[in-house]
């Protein structure tokens, strides 16, 4: 594997985002300017840049489900004791005992409930799953960026911020980031080892 699917899957919707962005900008800089995107510059460069923070927080999303159903797939495959893992863990302590395999008890909702496109937030959801995203030099290279074009999002959903210090180039400038940044973690993921139940159908 040299990617995971839900890399293949955004890191394609990138890709289309930054054509729009690219045809955006086309109609804007002619010698005579499209009106309907020239007038409504502004709301086009809002709305690409809510939709590349949606393509990031969903390619989290999507990754960090598929870490948890593979290490679920792989303690099925090789069932650990219940008890065992509560006496490493934090040594029974309420004396409850369970005589069956140990399962993660993560659903989609406990993911989506800590998944954030803030940075900070990003490094804490993959401690959760057992990666440190923080220590690859990809990831330290872009996170600033990452953090600069999450808040102006934010500002932009939470605040009606304009976004006048956005223009469409430097959008296709944050997607490649956003790519970039995206693909430093996909690394990370495929080389952990934790996706290896999938190796074979991915």
């Amino acid at each position: 594997m040299t990617a995971t699917p839900p890399h293949t899957k955004y890191g394609s919707l990138f890709d289309t985002l930054s054509a729009l962005i690219e045809q955006a900008n086309t109609r804007v800089i002619q010698d005579e300017p499209d009106p309907y995107i020239y007038d409504n510059v502004n709301f086009f460069i809002k709305s690409f840049l809510v939709v590349s923070c949606v393509y990031l927080e969903s390619y989290l999303k999507e990754v960090g489900e598929l870490i948890v159903n593979s290490v679920q797939q792989s303690l099925r495959t090789y069932p650990v004791p219940h008890n065992l893992v509560k006496w490493s863990v934090d040594d029974n302590k309420d004396k409850v005992y369970k005589f069956s395999a140990f399962e993660l008890e993560i659903s989609k909702d406990n993911i989506d409930d800590v998944v954030s496109g803030n940075v900070g937030k990003t490094i804490n959801f993959f401690k959760k799953l057992g990666l440190d995203v923080a220590s690859d030099p990809g990831f330290q290279a872009n996170k600033d960026v990452v953090a600069s074009i999450v808040q102006k999002r934010n500002d932009v959903v939470h605040h009606n911020d304009d976004a006048n210090d956005v223009s469409l180039p430097d959008l296709l400038g944050y997607v490649r980031t956003l790519k970039a940044y995206v693909e430093s973690i996909d690394k990370m993921v495929v080389n952990s080892g934790l996706l290896r139940s999938l190796s074979t159908t991915s």
